[in-house]
């Protein structure tokens, strides 16, 4: 950190800074491509130490993304005309973000398996009835994730505090949600609308 700061200290413009990230980035982008990169037409291509040594196909080695599939079950727990929604961890993935409850479909298990082991793990509640709605497919950077969608039925209400709320379809909008969740919301509207 300490020799990318001073470098950038070097390099980087007192006023503009901005313009200039934009055209490093254009230049990326554009011209200096991981694949056939137009070293020609590069208008800084004499600094660049990948280009005088012959090694610019080669730098940077392109890394083969791996994606991993997830499964996972999703509980749309309904109670008079409103959702059961709960805030995801200040710490870690999708951080603060508002979504149904759910998780990941561990191996050997059955979705239903999942869901009622879920229930109980997060939020201390019995399935009485489930019924799967639809599957959402979502992608991120290295994963892509199935998103298993049931209508749930519990045999008590879970408990509500700060971070588990029962909020209506049209206050959804009021709560920070992952793209995920916004796609099954999405699907869910359409289908009943």
């Amino acid at each position: 950190d300490k020799k990318i700061a001073a470098f950038l200290e070097k390099v980087l413009p007192r006023k503009g800074v901005g313009d200039f990230n934009q055209a490093l980035m254009e230049l990326g982008a554009l011209v200096c491509r991981s694949k056939e990169p137009l070293c020609l037409l590069c208008p800084v291509c004499s600094y660049c130490s990948a280009y005088t040594q012959g090694k610019q196909e080669a730098i940077p080695k392109l890394k083969q993304k791996v994606i991993k599939d997830i499964d996972t079950v999703i509980a749309l727990i309904r109670h008079k005309g409103k959702f059961f929604i709960q805030k995801r961890p200040s710490q870690g993935l999708l951080a603060d973000l508002w979504e149904f409850p759910g998780g990941k479909v561990e191996k050997g298990e059955s979705a239903r398996e999942a869901l009622g082991r879920e229930m109980q793990e997060e939020l201390g509640v019995e399935i009485v009835n489930a019924q799967h709605l639809f599957d959402v497919q979502h992608f991120y950077t290295t994963f892509r994730v199935k998103l298993s969608v049931w209508s749930v039925e519990t045999a008590s209400l879970p408990k509500t505090d700060k971070t588990h709320r029962w909020v209506s379809s049209r206050d959804f909008v009021q709560y920070p949600m992952p793209s995920g969740t916004v796609k099954v919301i999405e699907k869910l509207m359409s289908k009943n609308s």
